[in-house]
């Protein structure tokens, strides 16, 4: 089990006892259950509860797309349901080292003397291991000394979580999504022509190049997804969301499917992509006619005197669409610009 925390700290191996619950060889272990966004949160007892809503607000955050849809899906359970849990993709169990529930006893004996010490100096709180009852999973044990070190923490570090789950889920779907027929010669094809280099999946076709302004669109079908790259001579004090905005709105005024962001549900933030500093807007496009709208994500950065314009829509209007936003933004941020 490797601990992770506010810290840089060692790993720390579980216990005899747990490492008899937790082995057995992965080429004979199932694949996980309920792989994608579903996560099984164990937690027990009348102390607990007051953790759900903080893992609620820590998971359960909506991407609009125009419908609201979450990154995670929870499901709650308490020793009772463990069997079944010890089968998902995500699973999480909450405890405390003086919780007298049966769910912080069974974390509590799963610890090794080293990473209890470390949970009871405040150290240690939350502990990952992958693959642990089956193949493609992560668990992460969450636990504190007492209920109210445990309720603190988690008021203050749910984005750890979040982002360990996230990660992990990006590295499944990844791996899945470059497995097979990874479109190597279209991608040396696109560096050769125009420096950068983007990974791209099976069944995405170049279906437009179009110079002045400079960009390649790529398509996939089924549902219609859509890959922009655009590019053009700046400088960095350019990368701010106004002018991704502005940008995305003349490219894609020039497809043949004309279009445009709504300026009513945009997300902004910094981010990075392979060490450049980006901007990351996510929010709703729309058709200038009425053919429809959608999900997009867009990035914008700076490289070697270059602007870069990534961007993925989707037209999914029956069925669900954040896990095509989450594609995009595996894809986009394989993204590596011209030397």
């Amino acid at each position: 089990m490797n601990a992770r925390m506010r810290k840089t700290i060692p790993v720390v191996l579980v216990s005899i006892l747990a490492l008899l619950i937790l082995s057995g060889c992965d080429a004979f272990k199932r694949s996980a259950l309920e792989g994608g966004s579903e996560v099984y949160v164990i937690l027990e007892g009348p102390e607990m509860q007051p953790m759900k809503p903080l893992i609620s607000d820590a998971l359960e955050r909506e991407v609009l797309t125009p419908q609201p849809e979450q990154r995670f899906y929870i499901t709650f359970g308490n020793s009772d349901s463990l069997a079944r849990a010890t089968k998902w993709a995500n699973l999480v169990m909450m405890g405390a080292l003086d919780g007298e529930d049966r769910v912080s006893e069974r974390i509590g004996n799963m610890l090794s003397a080293e990473a209890r010490q470390g949970v009871e100096s405040g150290d240690f709180n939350i502990f990952q291991r992958k693959d642990a009852w089956v193949r493609n999973q992560t668990v992460l044990f969450i636990v504190a000394r007492t209920y109210k070190e445990l309720h603190a923490w988690l008021s203050e570090n749910g984005q750890e979580v979040y982002n360990l789950l996230a990660q992990d889920r990006y590295e499944r779907m990844k791996d899945k999504m470059y497995s097979f027929e990874e479109q190597d010669e279209l991608a040396d094809s696109l560096r050769l022509a125009h420096g950068w280099h983007l990974r791209i999946p099976h069944d995405y076709l170049l279906v437009e190049s179009h110079r002045n302004p400079d960009y390649i669109r790529l398509r996939r079908h089924y549902p219609d997804r859509f890959i922009t790259v655009a590019w053009r001579p700046g400088e960095p004090d350019v990368v701010r969301s106004d002018s991704l905005i502005a940008w995305r709105n003349s490219v894609s005024g020039t497809f043949a499917d004309p279009s445009h962001v709504n300026p009513d549900f945009l997300q902004k933030r910094e981010v990075t992509i392979g060490g450049f500093q980006a901007v990351k807007v996510m929010g709703l496009w729309e058709t200038k006619s009425t053919l429809g709208g959608g999900p997009f994500v867009s990035y914008m950065l700076h490289a070697n005197g270059t602007l870069y314009l990534l961007d993925g829509m989707v037209f999914a209007p029956d069925r669900e669409k954040e896990p095509f936003v989450r594609q995009f933004e595996l894809i986009l941020n394989t993204f590596e610009p011209s030397p």
